[in-house]
């Protein structure tokens, strides 16, 4: 279920990357181009995935702190401003489009091999905490991912609408 709905999401990013061109990608509105925030989200799934990967490695079971039900869909709400850590803000490198694709696809792949190698029963029985959501679910890192991705979605869509 979790991995699905992320599933989607990234190929409706993709889709929506398809149509831009290399000017796209240096727009903006506030904040980061279109290109920058490409890039955060491969440094962020790459971040997500290490997480759930360190709590199944180290068997992090903090079952009863954390809620499986916790609804991520606040995150869609974009009049609420979210600051992202440093390591995960962009690096200032200038990347095409095709280079950009090639690094979500390598950060996809990462969370590819985690769900392939790792099972689905697990997804819920590890967590991790997240800096200011508290204690998540590995389901709900791998849900993260996605919303994460659609909340940044409706920005492309905004920088591009303002632009037109």
């Amino acid at each position: 279920m979790y991995y699905e709905q992320t599933k989607q999401i990234r190929q409706d990013l993709l889709h929506n990357i398809e149509k831009l061109n290399e000017q796209d990608l240096i727009k903006k509105l506030d904040g980061w181009t279109i290109g920058e925030i490409l890039e955060h989200l491969y440094l962020t799934e790459r971040k997500f995935v290490g997480i759930i990967k360190e709590a199944v490695a180290i068997q992090m079971n903090q079952k009863e702190k954390a809620n499986p039900d916790f609804d991520l869909s606040f995150l869609m709400d974009r009049t609420r401003k979210i600051s992202a850590p440093n390591d995960i803000c962009p690096t200032g490198n200038t990347y095409g489009k095709n280079e950009l694709i090639q690094l979500l696809s390598e950060s996809r792949e990462e969370l590819d091999e985690f769900v392939r190698s790792t099972p689905s029963n697990d997804w819920n029985q590890y967590t991790s905490p997240h800096r200011w959501m508290g204690e998540l679910t590995v389901g709900k890192w791998i849900e993260l991912i996605g919303f994460h991705e659609k909340r940044h979605i409706h920005q492309i869509e905004e920088i591009l609408q303002s632009s037109k």
